[in-house]
């Protein structure tokens, strides 16, 4: 990760892992997955960021109506 940057995970497998990347200083998001293959990394808009991140806390918090 760059300096700046905090990473959510959304998704653990026994083959990879996706994450959600966000920029604070420069405000932007990215998805990351990384497989033992390697890492690819891909931007995405700001408000999917914020929905992702929304939606990832109210899933810790136990408010999304999904079950755990």
């Amino acid at each position: 990760m760059i300096k700046g940057m905090v990473k959510h995970e959304l998704l653990k497998t026994s083959d990879g892992v996706l994450r959600l990347a966000e920029d604070k200083l420069c405000g932007g998001f990215s998805l990351g997955i990384r497989t033992p293959e390697g890492a690819d990394w891909r931007y995405i808009s700001n408000e999917l960021g914020q929905l992702l991140i929304k939606e990832l806390s109210d899933y810790q918090k136990g408010g999304s109506g999904n079950e755990k």
